[in-house]
């Protein structure tokens, strides 16, 4: 479960360009996959409010216990570094926008999980590859 294997932390460098980060605290073993990152505003009762658009996966592999996860808002390449005297490690992942996404106080990252599926009746259609490739246009 999500919610017990991965601890979402404040923003760090809030609004600061190429520093402004997520840090993620892993709980326990687990295995990434069907994670993803989002934004939202704050609600007077605690909750968040998806803003529409703003959703990261974190990709697939395994993380343990005391590792972390970054989450950089702005461009890069994903990198992991071992925690010097651990056995622990930091990955780094960028959401590759072109702006802060943090700037104000009220807006904050949620963690979601699930499988993102396609309704049963696009499975059953006939696929037209190549369609905008072979006239240029829908």
């Amino acid at each position: 479960m999500i919610d017990s294997a991965l601890m979402l932390m404040d923003v760090v460098d809030r609004g600061v360009p190429n520093l402004e980060r997520i840090p993620i605290k892993v709980e326990e073993d687990f295995y990434l996959q069907y994670q993803w990152i989002g934004i939202g505003i704050k609600q007077p009762n605690s909750h968040i409010f998806p803003i529409n658009d703003n959703s990261m996966w974190l990709g697939m592999g395994w993380v343990k216990k005391g590792d972390w996860i970054f989450v950089y808002t702005g461009k890069g390449e994903p990198r992991s570094n071992r925690i010097p005297g651990l056995e622990n490690s930091i990955y780094t992942v960028h959401w590759n926008r072109e702006a802060t996404l943090f700037s104000s106080d009220e807006i904050h990252p949620y963690l979601l999980e699930g499988l993102v599926s396609l309704p049963p009746a696009f499975n059953d259609a006939p696929q037209q590859s190549g369609l905008f490739l072979e006239t240029g246009q829908p």
